[in-house]
């Protein structure tokens, strides 16, 4: 290969014939049956003269800017020791190649190690000596990160964080991960989503049913390692938001455990049947919130989902806010109670669908406010300015003891004038769950239980008929 790069056949024909397509393309060398490249003993050589070059140019960078306006100090030797990395011993780099392309960074690029200040430093060592790292290994860690930044497919952005994906090898989930989130639902262009809605609701699908990966993506080995790794930027360095690691299987499992915990009985088939991560994070901050919040939510859900570990805790009380403001219990904020009643506080009793038997007196107490509300519309009709669910849901989901004998005394009331005989003994068949007696408070956790009673009672057939025959009287008058 020297031999041919010291003495170019330049006048060659078929070099002259091909010499705009060589100019502009990148060229390999074979030996026999051989590549050059694939040699390790080049792979070795090569890494280390792009790792000198690339900590070498940083180094004299900084150099230069300490010693601006001063005499040339002699150039240091290069310091050996145990590499952190590849545990071999080797030159070690003082200074680590810049990282490109992390959301709020400066463009020049961002430090992962770095050692600038004396307070960081120890035994008199200096930069990135207190924590050393070879130069082959800084080069490579760097080269990988800055071209995964280029690849719109395996990066994603959530606010203050970066995140990326890859695989050990070659496999198509690398970049349809985050598409099973439909994670770059905000954003647009490069952003996209590898995945129309039609396929990850059919991956979905399948995934639950267990349909074996192969299936899924064709040519994908089960047990091949998925890396997914989240940087923040600091001023002129970065931080590790979390760092996931786990083959294919484990990560595929996670995502379906993920979705199986949302899932609830939808009380309109308009709602999502799989909600992206962002309509969780608009769920639970409301639709004005700002796209930061927004996206800072994201990366917290898509980090308890693939690392299988519990929701943050301020998800709870941030829903249930949402509730006592007055907004709708809807399947996707009750699906996320559900969620986290499960995942954080490992509730064991089935809570998919209505649950009559369930032995929590929250949870009755909250299918007895939902037929409370249904025959209260019913008496009254359409129009109605305020129902109960108005005036008293924050009360009755905290204080019930406060609250529900004011409510049945005015039920009956509401039972006569609408005829509702069907209420009147599923309410007696609720008290008897919870014989008569109410409790003076409701902590968080039993203030979801409550959110699900009420959200499952009102998906349950008798009422949801009541509630769109009182939504179509409506509609002509509007």
């Amino acid at each position: 290969m020297l031999s041919f790069l010291r003495s170019l056949p330049l006048e060659d024909s078929r070099i002259e014939e091909r010499w705009a397509e060589l100019a502009s393309a990148n060229l390999v060398f074979r030996v026999g049956q051989s590549f050059l490249h694939d040699m390790p003993i080049l792979q070795k050589l090569w890494t280390n003269r792009g790792a000198e070059r690339a900590c070498g140019e940083q180094a004299e960078e900084k150099k230069g800017i300490a010693e601006k306006g001063k005499k040339a100090k002699a150039v240091k030797k290069p310091r050996q020791g145990m590499c952190l990395v590849s545990g071999e011993l080797t030159d070690i780099a003082e200074l680590h190649p810049p990282i490109k392309g992390v959301a709020g960074a400066p463009s020049t690029g961002a430090a992962l190690c770095s050692y600038n200040l004396a307070a960081f430093q120890s035994f008199g060592k200096e930069q990135n000596l207190n924590g050393p790292v070879g130069k082959s290994a800084a080069f490579a860690y760097t080269t990988a990160l800055n071209y995964l930044l280029k690849r719109p497919g395996q990066k994603l952005l959530f606010g203050a964080a970066t995140v990326l994906c890859w695989a050990e090898r070659d496999t198509p989930l690398e970049g349809d991960l985050f598409a099973l989130f439909n994670g770059s639902e905000p954003a647009s262009g490069p952003q996209a989503d590898s995945l129309s809605a039609e396929q990850r609701a059919d991956i979905l699908r399948r995934l639950g049913k267990g349909i074996p990966v192969q299936e899924l993506w064709p040519g994908t080995d089960p047990q091949v390692r998925l890396y997914v790794l989240a940087l923040k930027p600091s001023t002129a360095r970065l931080s590790v938001g979390f760092f996931l690691h786990a083959p294919v299987d484990d990560f595929l499992e996670r995502i379906n455990t993920y979705y199986k915990n949302l899932a609830i009985t939808r009380r309109f088939e308009s709602e999502p049947e799989f909600p992206s991560v962002w309509q969780v994070a608009r769920a639970v901050l409301g639709p004005h919130k700002k796209s930061k919040d927004l996206e800072r939510l994201g990366q917290d859900l898509i980090e308890a989902a693939l690392g299988g570990r519990p929701y943050p805790a301020y998800l709870l009380p941030m829903c249930l806010q949402r509730l006592r403001s007055g907004e709708d219990c809807t399947s996707v904020r009750a699906g996320l109670l559900k969620a986290m009643l499960l995942r954080n506080y490992s509730h064991k009793e089935e809570l998919m669908s209505l649950n009559p038997e369930h032995p929590s007196p929250a949870y009755q107490l909250g299918r007895l406010f939902a037929l409370l509300q249904g025959v209260q519309r019913k008496a009254i009709g359409p129009n109605i300015n305020a129902d109960i669910r108005d005036k008293y849901y924050g009360a009755a989901s905290a204080t019930p003891a406060m609250v529900f004998p004011l409510l049945l005394r005015n039920a009956q009331n509401h039972i006569s004038k609408a005829r509702a005989g069907g209420y009147d003994k599923l309410i007696r068949d609720v008290l008897e769950h919870i014989d008569n007696e109410f409790p003076l408070h409701l902590d968080l956790q039993e203030q979801g239980l409550f959110a699900l009673g009420y959200y499952h009672q009102r998906a349950d057939k008798a009422v949801k008929a009541d509630e769109e025959a009182a939504q179509q009287a409506v509609a002509p008058a509007e």
